[in-house]
C-alpha cells in the first residue's frame, strides 16, 4: 500500500523491505510448552508445577534499541486439584524498544492433594480430630505404663 503512489514500484518494495530486515529483530520471549516458571504447591502432589505457555511468543524488535528484557512472573491463588492446562499465573516482559507483553501461564500437568489431604477432605475434620486424640491417648497409656505390654 506504500508504494502505490510510486513510479518504481518493485525497486521502492524491495528497499521498504531491505530496510525492515536490516533495522529490525524478531525476538522470541517463549516458545509454546517451554517451562518458564516452577510454583510451589502446598500439599500438592507433585509439590513443585511447570508453568508453560500455550503458545509462542514473539515480539519484532529495532536493533538498535535491542538491550536486557525484564521479565516478571506472578503467581495466582490456586486451589487444588489443578488439572493439566488450568491457568495458574501470568508472565510479564518489559522489551527495551518495543513495549510490554504478557501471556497466561498454564499447568504443564495435574496436581491432586496429597493422601492425608484427601482423608481429611472426605472424612471431615471431626474424624481426623478424633484419630489424633486416640492416638495421643494410647501413646500417653503405654508411656505412663513404661513402654511395650509383655
Amino acid at each position: 500500500g506504500i508504494v502505490v503512489g510510486s513510479d518504481d514500484q518493485c525497486r521502492d518494495g524491495t528497499v521498504l523491505v531491505d530496510y525492515g530486515f536490516s533495522h529490525f529483530v524478531r525476538v522470541i520471549l517463549a516458545e509454546k510448552g517451554e517451562p518458564l516458571a516452577r510454583f510451589y504447591i502446598p500439599n500438592g502432589a507433585p509439590p513443585w508445577l511447570p508453568a508453560v505457555v500455550a503458545e509462542t511468543v514473539q515480539v519484532v524488535v529495532p536493533k538498535a534499541a535491542l538491550g536486557p528484557i525484564y521479565t516478571q512472573v506472578q503467581q495466582k491463588p490456586l486451589a487444588l486439584p489443578l488439572q493439566r492446562g488450568d491457568i495458574v499465573g501470568e508472565i510479564v516482559w518489559e522489551v527495551p524498544g518495543a513495549s510490554r507483553y504478557s501471556a497466561l501461564l498454564i499447568a504443564r500437568q495435574t496436581v491432586h492433594p496429597v493422601w492425608w489431604v484427601r482423608v481429611q477432605r472426605a472424612a471431615g475434620p471431626g474424624l481426623v480430630a478424633f484419630l489424633c486424640l486416640w492416638l495421643l491417648r494410647n501413646f500417653w497409656q503405654k508411656w505412663r505404663k513404661g513402654g511395650r505390654r509383655r
